[in-house]
């Protein structure tokens, strides 16, 4: 056993065994010397971090609760998978098709382009296609069509089966 203080060493060093740092904030610095960022590896805390010491930032965090930060953006070339829940604080941009199972929007949503209800849709009391492909139809009361303008145009023929009553109020 030998102890050496204010030891330079210049090239490979080998060793067997395992590397101990031991320091209030015990820290490994990657510098490249002709490229940045330079980054530093280090237990501050009890928290694990690779820290830019180019740019003055935490690039990673792992806290010892097992919570993991990452300050920037994660490009996930494999794919994402989260098995537990997952929280957004902001806006979530997908691009191309996206299969989602069991959705629950609160508020306001809106849509640009056409709405594809392949088995039909409820609005409220409203059965848009539910109970036959071609049929608008409600739960329960009646359904009623209503006009800002004041009337309803039927643009085709009209068939009406039942008691109908027309009134001019």
């Amino acid at each position: 056993h030998t102890n050496l203080d204010n030891l330079s060493i210049a090239g490979v060093t080998t060793m067997s065994g395992d590397l101990t740092i031991s320091n209030t904030a015990p820290s490994i610095y990657l510098t490249d010397t002709n490229h940045n960022s330079d980054f530093r590896i280090l237990n501050q805390n009890g928290t694990f971090k690779i820290y830019d010491q180019t740019n003055g930032a935490d690039r990673l965090e792992i806290f010892s609760g097992g919570t993991v930060a990452i300050d920037g953006d994660l490009d996930a070339n494999a794919g994402l998978d989260v098995t537990g829940n997952a929280t957004f604080a902001n806006d979530i941009d997908v691009d191309g098709h996206t299969n989602l199972d069991n959705v629950s929007i609160a508020g306001v949503t809106t849509f640009t382009g056409l709405i594809d209800c392949n088995g039909g849709a409820r609005i409220d009391n409203i059965k848009l296609g539910v109970d036959t492909n071609e049929e608008i139809s409600t739960q329960v009361g009646n359904l009623v069509l209503d006009s800002a303008g004041g009337t309803v145009n039927v643009t085709d023929h009209l068939l009406v089966t039942g008691v109908s009553t027309f009134s001019n109020a």
